[in-house]
């Protein structure tokens, strides 16, 4: 056997530092502030309730409940149907209360057209189905301010909601 060849490879150190940068640079990326401009709420905004609707659609298959969505310029309530009085009641659950947006943003429901008949009120424009189906929609987020900031969400009754 040569006595000459070294053994190659790292030492517990070099890994150790290897280890080390790599954790201060994740930690200076995500620790560093994101930006929190009109623009980034309108988009955090329009997340929160693609997220909820989707939640919604897949409780509503779950549970095989109808559960609804209604909405203002600057709100939008929950609801879910009663088999027992067969009627829409306003659903309250720990992440479905009525939420209020921001001063700034404010919502338009484009589809499906909201109708003026007395009672609108008291049922949602946007239903999630215990089958996985979702009634057609599509609404946008807006500035108030500036109108080209617009985040719309939308369906087509069978696909997810969807940012485009």
């Amino acid at each position: 056997m040569r006595q000459g060849a070294k053994n190659r490879g790292f030492t517990l150190i070099e890994i150790l530092v290897v280890i080390l940068i790599i954790g201060i640079i994740l930690g200076v990326t995500l620790l560093a502030p994101r930006s929190s401009g009109p623009a980034q709420a309108l988009l955090d905004e329009s997340q929160r309730l693609q997220l909820l609707m989707e939640q919604a659609r897949d409780r509503a298959l779950l549970d095989g409940q109808e559960y609804g969505l209604s909405a203002t310029e600057d709100r939008y309530y929950w609801w879910r149907w009663s088999r027992d009085d067969e009627a829409w009641r306003k659903f309250e659950d720990a992440h479905y209360r009525p939420h209020q947006l921001s001063d700034r943003i404010h919502m338009e429901v484009i589809e499906p057209v909201p109708s003026n008949l007395p009672g609108n009120e008291q049922k949602p424009l946007i239903v999630m189905y215990s089958d996985g189906l979702i009634s057609p929609f599509q609404l946008n987020l807006y500035m108030e301010t500036d109108r080209q900031q617009t985040v719309q969400l939308s369906s087509d009754g069978f696909s997810a909601v969807s940012i485009p």
